[in-house]
């Protein structure tokens, strides 16, 4: 996308927010007297319907409303009909135009020609009076993955809306989605995945209300120029966006390392290898998302004999674009690999671009850190 282009949608996107009427957000209470760990997590459920007892199916199980860790793993509906799932999320390092909620799932999800003004997002929790409250929030401004072509393109299957001007209940922790850069995860970061033990969880259409795999495992990652993650994680149509967990902290706050693409079509679900497939999401998509804006972080050059910035794409023969004279400032707009873990050196490599390319797409260079220190931005 031209800078020109990215700049208008942003435009667009400040005015839409800023002279849109926002209705309030519909919800409703049933009754308190219910067996919390006998009732399954769905916010399209009530108490009178809901099953008595929580379904299993393979490796997976039903969630209860009582584990308020996944209150924000929500149905994405389409004019009322269940779609996928989303996430409630937050991402270090990026802010939203103006308040709102931000809901992370797949681009497919929503790659059918579907209006933003047929979609909806519902949540289910247990609130401060000990009831049942679901909370739907509409109208979004969508993001989608303009790479994703088709169902077996994984590692395009992305995709955020945001609702804004609506809040979350104090009873929801948003996840934290975690954004890699391509370049580290081609070079050295799918290591960290190989063998995981994770969680997913998803609506899946099989099972009633919200399942999870607690305890499954990370298969292989599969080179693309945007690597992807192949599990042994069961589920079904409907999980489509969901998340796969890395971590619970303990304030209760789930970690979601990638977005649920896709299960096997073409193998039995009792395979032990792969059942499902996972997008990671990646800084170079934040970048075309035009309700999201990077926190700027600057550094400035301590080497007395400067700094030479280096072409990333031809790192392997050190080519250099240019040095830069001690105390310049440069934008850090991403960490290309960190050498610690893979030779026990302190260097790490960033991707930096010089003030006057700061709002480029494309970056200038990379650099050793060792040379640089924090420093603030200059004013623009």
């Amino acid at each position: 996308m031209q800078e020109n282009s990215k700049k208008a949608l942003k435009a667009t996107t400040l005015a839409l927010i800023a002279n849109t009427a926002f209705p309030t957000i519909a919800h409703n209470d049933d009754a308190a007297a219910i067996d919390w760990d006998r009732m399954i997590k769905d916010p399209v459920m009530t108490a009178s319907d809901a099953p008595t007892r929580p379904g299993a199916i393979g490796d997976r199980i039903n969630v209860s409303t009582l584990e308020s860790e996944f209150n924000g793993v929500g149905r994405i509906l389409n004019n009322g009909r269940n779609q996928c799932t989303g996430n409630i999320v937050v991402i270090d390092g990026y802010n939203t135009f103006g308040e709102g909620i931000l809901v992370s799932t797949a681009a497919h999800c929503l790659d059918d020609g579907i209006r933003a003004e047929n979609i909806t997002f519902s949540i289910d929790f247990i609130n401060a009076e000990d009831n049942i409250e679901v909370h739907t929030f509409r109208y979004p401004l969508m993001w989608l993955n303009p790479d994703y072509l088709s169902v077996e393109d994984i590692e395009h299957d992305q995709a955020l809306l945001f609702f804004p001007n609506q809040e979350a209940p104090e009873e929801i922790i948003p996840s934290e989605l975690e954004i890699y850069s391509a370049h580290l995860m081609r070079d050295f970061g799918t290591y960290e995945f190989q063998g995981a033990v994770v969680t997913s969880a998803g609506y899946s259409t099989d099972m009633d209300g919200l399942s999870i795999d607690r305890d499954c495992q990370v298969r292989f990652t599969e080179d693309r120029f945007y690597p992807i993650l192949r599990t042994d994680c069961s589920l079904s149509y409907g999980a489509s966006g969901g998340g796969l967990i890395t971590d619970i902290r303990e304030d209760g706050q789930l970690v979601i390392s990638a977005i649920t693409s896709t299960r096997s079509i073409h193998l039995d679900v009792t395979h032990e290898n792969f059942r499902s497939s996972f997008a990671l999401m990646y800084h170079s998509n934040l970048a075309q998302v035009p309700f999201l804006m990077k926190d700027e972080i600057c550094a400035r050059v301590t080497a007395p004999s400067g700094l030479n910035l280096r072409d990333y794409n031809y790192h392997d023969e050190g080519s250099e674009l240019l040095t830069l004279p001690m105390d310049s400032i440069v934008y850090v707009t991403d960490m290309l690999y960190d050498e610690q873990e893979q030779y026990g050196s302190d260097d790490v490599w960033l991707e930096v671009r010089l003030p006057e390319n700061a709002d480029s797409m494309y970056p200038t260079g990379y650099s050793n850190s060792a040379y640089l220190e924090e420093a603030p931005c200059p004013s623009r």
